[in-house]
């Protein structure tokens, strides 16, 4: 983890490699002319255009996730800064960190002010933070937390889940998100594997914890994405949502009648059902918003 400040070092591929073997914690700044198109870096934060270059800014992890997704050709290295000291962080923030997750996980569908209270404070250590559009609790945090530390915190995450893809197959992933994988087939046994190897990590961090596991114990029995954010799970008959900008009394009150129906018809949720969301449905393209807040991007349409 980046402790201190960047300085600039060699701009060369060669010594990009040579930081990455030796472990070091380094970011590049890139050029193409062409942006890049996938399931990463793909929103207008991700990049800057000035003239006709893309610009980005990549974390190690991000650059080693993207250099096996994107071939690099026509790529320029404009920068390459690496941090002066890496280690762990100061123990206090560590033991603060395991504090929250193990209280998160103990209050799981108990009690969910508490839940929400750990989840939302580690969503800020995780990257949350960062965002432009801060909630107050956001912003809290990001005075106490190091903005190096959510970006290599998220970039790893985003790296790993790439990795993990590798080992079971692009062919058998149904969909990603940002701390999961959504699978047709069983891979129980390599997340087992992986598992293990989380755990030896930590404990060599001096904490023996479950943090950064990966659960397996969701199975569904249909899973139905309409568009990112946007998606129906069908567990043992049961319907679970994740529609951003829709509350969930909405969807549950929607579906309540023929549901699994209505979801493989994907029929447009009506605008009375959607409490103070507003709803367009137009030309067969539904779209959610929220009208007292701005969804920061999460409009989507099914």
């Amino acid at each position: 983890m980046p402790i201190g400040r960047f300085i600039t070092v060699e701009n060369s591929f060669t010594c990009v490699q040579d930081l990455w073997n030796k472990g070091e914690r380094f970011y590049v700044v890139i050029r193409t002319k062409k942006k890049f198109n996938g399931i990463l870096f793909e929103t207008e934060n991700d990049y800057r255009k000035v003239d006709d270059w893309f610009y980005y800014v990549l974390t190690d992890f991000d650059l080693a996730a993207a250099l096996k997704l994107y071939s690099f050709e026509g790529v320029e290295l404009v920068n390459v800064r690496v941090a002066e000291t890496t280690d762990y962080l100061p123990i206090e923030i560590r033991k603060k960190v395991i504090s929250l997750y193990n209280q998160k996980q103990a209050n799981k569908g108990k009690n969910q002010s508490a839940y929400y209270n750990a989840k939302t404070t580690l969503d800020a250590i995780w990257g949350k933070a960062l965002q432009k559009n801060s909630y107050n609790w956001k912003q809290q945090a990001s005075k106490l937390i190091k903005p190096q530390w959510s970006l290599w915190s998220a970039s790893y995450l985003r790296y790993e889940i790439i990795c993990l893809i590798e080992k079971i197959g692009v062919e058998n992933v149904v969909a990603i998100d940002t701390d999961g994988i959504k699978t047709e087939g069983n891979f129980t046994s390599i997340f087992k594997v992986h598992n293990e190897e989380i755990r030896k990590a930590n404990k060599e961090a001096g904490f023996e914890s479950e943090i950064g596991t990966w659960d397996t114990s969701e199975h569904y029995d249909e899973f139905i994405q309409f568009e990112k954010k946007v998606y129906a799970e069908v567990i043992d008959g049961r319907i679970e949502c994740k529609f951003a900008g829709c509350r969930k009394p909405a969807w549950k009150q929607f579906y309540s009648v023929d549901g699994i129906k209505k979801l493989k018809e994907k029929q447009p949720i009506p605008a009375d059902y959607c409490c103070s969301y507003g709803v367009q449905y137009k030309n067969g393209v539904m779209r959610v918003y929220g009208s007292r807040y701005n969804l920061g991007g999460d409009i989507f349409g099914i």
